[in-house]
C-alpha cells in the first residue's frame, strides 16, 4: 500500500485545511488560506490514477467530492474506473467547504453519466427523502451484492435527490457504474456487475449458470453413488470367500476327530 500525502484538488499546487485536530484528523476539509490554516501540497484525481486502471475508487473527502469528481473527469471519460463509491453532499457542505451549489451537484453526476456510468444512490442517509421526493414510479430500488440502491437515469432525478438532500440537510452515497464493463473485467474481480445488460439478461444468465451447476453436481453425485456401491460390493466379496472356507475347514475337522472317536 502506497500513502500519498497530498489533498486532492482541481488543481496541482497547495491548498489550506481546517478541522484535523478533531477525530484524528477524520473530518478535516478544505480551508480558506490564513495564518492559522496549515497546507499541504495538493494534485488531481487525474495525476494520481494516470494511466493505470482502477477497480473500485472511494471518495469521502468531507465536502470536497464535487472538486474531487471533477479532478477525475479524464479518468472517468477514458473509464479507467469501473466503480466509484462517493460520500456526496450535503449541499450545504459544498457551499461551506468549497463555495459551491446544488446546481454543480447536479451538473457534475450529469458528467459523469455523459462518460458512461450508471448513476446510483444506495441507502444512506438521504434515502428516505430522496424515495419520497423522486416521483418516477419506473425508478424501483433494486439490490446487488447486498447493497440496495435506485438507478438516477436522467438530471430530472439528479435534481431531486439533491433538493431531497437540501430538504433534510443530509448526505448520500452515489454509487457509479461503468456500463461498458467487458467479461475480462469480470474475471478480474467477481464482485463486479455487468450493468450494461438488460434485468430480464442478467435473469436468464443467472439461471444458465444455475442449471448448469445443478447439472454438475447431480451427475457428481450420481458417480459417487455408483462408487460406493461398488466399494460395498467389493467388500461383502471378500468376507464371504474367507469365511465359507473357514467353515469348511472346520467341519472337515469335526468329522475326522469323530471317526477316531469311533474307531476307538
Amino acid at each position: 500500500v502506497k500513502v500519498t500525502n497530498a489533498a486532492i484538488a482541481s488543481s496541482v499546487g497547495t491548498v489550506s485545511y481546517s478541522g484535523h485536530q478533531i477525530a484524528e484528523g477524520a473530518v478535516a476539509h478544505l480551508a480558506p488560506p490564513s495564518e492559522d490554516a496549515p497546507s499541504i501540497a495538493s494534485i488531481t484525481l487525474d495525476g494520481l490514477i494516470g494511466m493505470r486502471h482502477v477497480a473500485m475508487l472511494k471518495i469521502d473527502v468531507e465536502g470536497a467530492d464535487l472538486i474531487a469528481l471533477s479532478s477525475a473527469d479524464a479518468s472517468f471519460a477514458a473509464h479507467r474506473v469501473d466503480h466509484s463509491v462517493v460520500e456526496f453532499g450535503p449541499p450545504s457542505r459544498w457551499t461551506a467547504v468549497t463555495g459551491q451549489s446544488a446546481a454543480d451537484g447536479v451538473r457534475v453526476m450529469g458528467l459523469i453519466r455523459e462518460h458512461g456510468y450508471h448513476v446510483r444512490v444506495v441507502r444512506s442517509l438521504a434515502w428516505d427523502a430522496a424515495r419520497k421526493m423522486i416521483s418516477d414510479p419506473t425508478i424501483q430500488k433494486a439490490t446487488r451484492f447486498g447493497v440496495e440502491y435506485m438507478e438516477l437515469v436522467n438530471e430530472a432525478h439528479d435534481e431531486q435527490l439533491v433538493r431531497a438532500m437540501v430538504t433534510c440537510n443530509c448526505e448520500s452515497y452515489l454509487w457509479f457504474v461503468r456500463t461498458n464493463l467487458t467479461r475480462d473485467d469480470i474475471m478480474r474481480d467477481e464482485n463486479v456487475t455487468v450493468s450494461s445488460r438488460s434485468a430480464p439478461a442478467l435473469r436468464q444468465n443467472s439461471m444458465k449458470i444455475a442449471a448448469k451447476r445443478r447439472s454438475d453436481m447431480l451427475r457428481l453425485m450420481k458417480a459417487r453413488r455408483v462408487w460406493m456401491r461398488r466399494r460395498a460390493s467389493e467388500r461383502e466379496d471378500v468376507p464371504r470367500k474367507h469365511g465359507s472356507s473357514g467353515i469348511a475347514r472346520k467341519s472337515k475337522s469335526r468329522r475326522t476327530t469323530s471317526r477316531k472317536v469311533t474307531k476307538r
